[in-house]
């Protein structure tokens, strides 16, 4: 059975009331015990755990509220990479006019992007600190190159996200605040995503953790 989004059910594990909030998800993580619930049933799974998050030094969370330009999101899930050197939490946000998008959170700077149209190497291990990469329409430049090393989940977050543990991954930037990020799939193009750097005040953030040294 396909489960429909907007319809409560509940957990299979502890019985908490779990809801899909979009139709690009097909499974989420119990924010009570982690158990994975799927929208299509997936045989011999069980009730299978979500790797979770190694820490929570970050003031967002699922349920956390912003805007953007305007326009309020909430945050649903979360997927956390490790490389070799350092991590990155990419929180899923839905909009209220039902598109989504993804806030960017690490090393002290925030960011808002979306899946972008990229038309370059498919290997991306070639690119080298410094060059040029364009993705929709835009040249930005390599500022990282890196390799995914482990990948943890919570919430509600899109399946090609879990799928990329091994696959080399490049951030890019512009001076004036512009921001990009590559990661390689097993096969075909990298997934690619464009967006904008954002100071802390501007995403008016709602329902956040109490950290005293970041508030």
């Amino acid at each position: 059975m396909l489960l429909t989004p907007g319809s409560a059910f509940p957990c299979t594990s502890c019985g908490a009331s779990l809801v899909f909030r979009t139709e690009e998800c097909l499974a989420l993580s119990c924010m009570t015990c982690q158990t994975i619930a799927r929208r299509v049933e997936v045989q011999g799974t069980g009730s299978a755990k979500a790797p979770q998050p190694k820490e929570v030094l970050s003031i967002i969370q699922v349920g956390t509220t912003g805007y953007n330009q305007g326009s309020k999101f909430e945050v649903i899930g979360r997927l956390q990479y490790f490389f070799t050197e350092g991590y990155r939490n990419h929180w899923f946000i839905l909009y209220e006019n039902g598109t989504t998008a993804w806030l960017g959170d690490w090393a002290g700077s925030y960011s808002i992007f979306q899946q972008g149209v990229y038309s370059g190497k498919a290997l991306i291990s070639g690119y080298t600190v410094g060059g040029k990469v364009e993705i929709s329409q835009v040249t930005l430049l390599v500022e990282v190159k890196d390799l995914i090393q482990e990948i943890f989940w919570e919430g509600e977050v899109p399946n090609h996200g879990l799928q990329e543990i091994g696959q080399a991954a490049v951030e890019l930037y512009m001076t004036d605040g512009q921001m990009g990020l590559l990661h390689a799939v097993s096969s075909g193009k990298p997934m690619a995503y464009y967006g904008r750097y954002y100071a802390l005040p501007q995403l008016q953030l709602q329902n956040v953790r109490a950290h005293h040294e970041w508030l």
